[in-house]
């Protein structure tokens, strides 16, 4: 090959893609959603950026993750628990 190996160019594709997810999150873009399991009653700070899923599974308004409180699976709708800026220091972000 042309000095480009097979396995560096996953490798490459993957790191750009997560330095830019992390450029989104630190940007205007992004929003937060406060959300209680339905398993534990453990709430929770989400942040989240539309379009864009590393951690979870996306369900059209909903998304599948895992609660940090009692790490069980379980769907959240991200889209109606979205908080102001006023309103985020009440639960931990995870």
């Amino acid at each position: 090959m042309s000095g480009i190996s097979l396995v560096g160019v996953p490798i490459v594709v993957v790191g750009v893609a997560l330095i830019g997810y992390v450029f989104a999150i630190r940007s205007k873009y992004h929003y937060t959603s406060r959300l209680t399991c339905p398993k534990c009653n453990g709430a929770f700070d989400y942040k989240w950026v539309p379009g864009a899923s590393f951690s979870t599974f996306r369900l059209g308004r909903d998304r599948y993750l895992k609660c940090p409180g009692c790490s069980e699976w379980s769907t959240f709708d991200v889209m109606s628990t979205r908080v102001g800026k006023a309103q985020k220091e009440a639960a931990p972000a995870y």
